[in-house]
């Protein structure tokens, strides 16, 4: 059931009949009614790891997946009975942005209208993505001394000893990686705007000096005097890596 689904999704088989080849496989084979659209469901992700084995999205294969969809009414109640199905879609529209951009056009931002961001966008730029709770980090510097004792022992008397030593201390610096805070990432045709409880800043595009690719997140360097990477782990490090550097381009 679920290969004919897929099949269908990714646009080697015709949706025409399919739903009735279901419902006879599951009459045949005892499966209840329900499990019949959850196939459908199933299908549809598959369908999209296929489409997103490359990491890339074509138009034709966003319109077969979009086409499964209408044809068959899938919703959020379907949607809700597999596990994994949303973030699927979600891999869908990452990539359909990334495509889009890569042809140089501006995607659509309007699935984020009326979230209330706390951001002061600029009139010139237009909001491209949000990934909420994204963890902040940053590399700091941190100096503690280090250091022992030196010296030996000499007897003045039959079973006495006095020790002889000096205390020498440096301080030593290290490099670590903290979580600063917790809040919401913007990327927009110029910025990359961050707001959480104790920090909010933007950072242009045009001022980052290098990006750092984690398979969570991203790290960018500015350029600034003494500057120290800064980390933001949202999740997905392919697409908010690919995301940045695309839009650094067009800058």
């Amino acid at each position: 059931m679920i290969g004919l689904a897929t099949d269908t999704a990714i646009g080697t088989r015709a949706a025409a009949g399919l739903m009735s080849d279901l419902d006879e496989i599951a009459a045949v084979s005892y499966v209840p009614a329900e499990n019949v659209r959850a196939a459908l469901v199933e299908g549809l992700m598959s369908a999209t790891e296929v489409a997103l084995d490359d990491h890339l999205l074509s138009e034709d294969e966003e319109a077969a997946l979009h086409g499964f969809v209408d044809e068959f009414d899938i919703g959020l109640d379907d949607l809700e009975m597999v596990k994994g199905s949303a973030e699927a879609l979600s891999r869908l529209s990452e990539a359909r942005v990334i495509r889009e951009l890569q042809d140089g056009k501006f995607p659509d931002s309007s699935q984020f209208d009326g979230l209330g961001l706390p951001f002061n966008f600029m009139k010139s730029e237009r909001l491209v993505w949000v990934f909420p709770d994204v963890r902040y980090l940053e590399d700091r510097v941190r100096r503690e001394r280090v250091g022992g004792s030196t010296g030996g022992s000499f007897r003045v008397a039959r079973g006495v000893y006095i020790r002889s030593s000096q205390f020498r201390s440096r301080t030593v610096e290290r490099e670590v990686t903290e979580h600063v805070d917790t809040g919401t990432l913007a990327m927009t045709t110029k910025h990359m705007y961050f707001s959480g409880e104790r920090k909010k800043f933007r950072v242009r595009f045009d001022r980052i000096v290098a990006f750092d690719a984690f398979s969570d997140g991203i790290g960018i360097t500015r350029d600034v005097q003494n500057a120290r990477a800064q980390k933001f782990i949202v999740g997905d490090g392919w697409f908010v890596c690919n995301l940045a550097t695309l839009l650094a381009e067009r800058v």
